[in-house]
């Protein structure tokens, strides 16, 4: 269960504070921005101070790179730094926080959809490279479509079904050449009688359990009590919250 929800100025001692009491009866802790290494980013310092065990910053991956991952051994809690634009920190939601949930619950990940892309993509060498795309059905299965936009677009995140992951060694993608889609935020909910819930859009079977609009992250929406969508909706209030779409704390 999401315990609470804080709203914590670009101020070190404050960051600190929000931190400690938070610690003391959560199992997850997520701050949501302050991760990079600009002069009000003190996520990573406050982690260092607070826990002594920041075992990294900075994950080969785009976007997301500047997560951050802390484990405080006094109160046994995880804490993560995501980013502060929506894609990535929405994307290393899903890939670190929601994976590694489910493997210490013993839950069932879905399975990815085979596709083919529609276009040539080039990649980041370097990094592995989350490419956000539309699935599109036609009489061969699923074309994959690019989404392109940059990490801080929470309307082109609204309308990317999944993601396309791209290995750090490799240039790119050819245009047909065939993808594993990660379908973006669907989890199989077993906390009411097994019945499963859908945050976004897409092709996933099951139907969206609330739905009020269709702009930013207003179809994001469900009432379903799954502990991971309660944190999921918890993080998306962080980072909609009227700063990207203009609405007005639109998930209470």
């Amino acid at each position: 269960n999401v315990l609470r929800r804080l709203r914590v100025g670009d101020r070190e001692p404050d960051i600190f504070e929000a931190v400690s009491r938070a610690a003391e009866d959560s199992d997850i802790i997520l701050i949501s921005g302050g991760s990079s290494k600009g002069n009000k980013d003190y996520t990573k310092r406050v982690l260092e101070n607070f826990t002594g065990n920041v075992f990294t910053h900075g994950i080969a991956i785009k976007p997301g790179k500047p997560t951050i991952l802390a484990y405080d051994r006094k109160f046994h809690t995880v804490i993560a730094g995501l980013p502060g634009h929506p894609m990535a920190a929405m994307l290393m939601f899903r890939m670190v926080i929601v994976r590694w949930y489910w493997e210490k619950s013993g839950r069932r990940t879905r399975p990815p959809y085979r596709a083919r892309i529609s276009e040539n993509v080039s990649s980041n060498q370097g990094r592995e490279t989350c490419l956000p795309v539309k699935l599109i059905r036609d009489s061969e299965g699923f074309t994959a479509k690019p989404v392109h936009a940059k990490s801080g677009s929470i309307a082109a995140l609204a309308g990317a079904d999944g993601y396309v992951r791209i290995p750090r060694n490799q240039e790119g993608l050819n245009r047909g050449a065939p993808v594993w889609v990660e379908v973006k935020f669907i989890f199989e909910c077993s906390e009411k009688r097994g019945s499963a819930c859908r945050l976004s859009g897409g092709i996933s079977p099951y139907p969206a359990a609330g739905r009020v609009g269709s702009r930013c992250g207003e179809s994001w929406t469900h009432h379903c009590g799954g502990r991971i969508c309660q944190i999921f909706q918890s993080v998306l209030q962080f980072l909609c919250h009227g700063r990207h779409c203009g609405h007005q704390r639109p998930y209470e």
